[in-house]
Formats: structure tokens, sequence, C-alpha cells
């Protein structure tokens, strides 16, 4: 089993998912994630479809079997099962808030905080736990 994670978010993977093996964005295929009007049923199937079909035909050159979903909501469910059907498995990735806090110097010594998300694993979609059970991202 691959190692590789392929990227199939709408942004750049972190540093702490570059580690542990998430792919740099495709951003043609990216931005088939992305919707400018609501979409029909029908238009978001076959979105679906051809977002499958083009990692599908990556796949062949490239060594993963696990794709990071994310974004686009309404797409993930019909991704997670066509990518099964594919056998692909798919995840989603956790984070978790940190709060970081900086102070000034100044007189004044104001401290800011401000909440950075750190990557700490994956979550198995839906899709994922029904075929593969004991599989442990």
């Amino acid at each position: 089993m691959s190692k590789v994670i392929f990227n199939l978010t709408q942004h750049q993977p972190t540093k702490e998912q570059i580690e542990v093996g998430v792919t740099d964005r495709n951003d043609e295929i990216a931005a088939l994630l992305n919707f400018t009007t609501i979409p029909t049923d029908d238009e978001v199937v076959e979105r679906a479809s051809k977002i499958v079909y083009k990692v599908v035909k990556l796949r062949a050159s490239k060594d993963f079997d696990v794709v990071l979903l994310g974004d686009t909501p309404f797409l993930m469910g019909h991704l997670e099962e066509m990518f099964a059907n594919n056998n692909i498995k798919t995840v989603y990735a956790f984070y978790e808030r940190v709060s970081v806090e900086t102070v000034t110097t100044d007189e004044n010594e104001v401290v800011n905080k401000t909440n950075q998300s750190k990557h700490v694993g994956f979550v198995k979609s839906r899709a994922t736990m029904i075929h593969w059970f004991n599989w442990k991202p």
C-alpha cells in the first residue's frame, strides 16, 4: 500500500500533511470542485464523475490509493462512493485549533491571541468505513 495521499482539495497541503505523504494540489482537478452557480442534481453527479475519471487516470502514473477530500460538501458523498467503486479510499483532514499568544514589547504589553489550525490526522469517509472497515489511515 502506498503512503502517498492524493490531495483533492482546493488548498495546498500543510507542512504536517506533506510530512505524512499528502501531495501538492493538482490545480486542474481542484478547479472542478468549484461551482459558480447552484448546480442541478445531474450537474453534481456529472462533475463528480469527471473528477473521479481524471483522478483514476492520473493514478495509473502515480502511486496512491487514498484521496484527501475537502471543500464542496454536496459533492463529497458522490466522490466517496465513486472512489470506493474504483478501489480508492477517501479521508478527511482533522485539525486541532491552537491558540497562539504574542505579547508586544512596548509599554502597553498588549497580548494578541490568534487561532491556528494544526493538522493532527485523518478521518475515514463514510464509504471508506463501510468498504474497508479495519483499515486505518
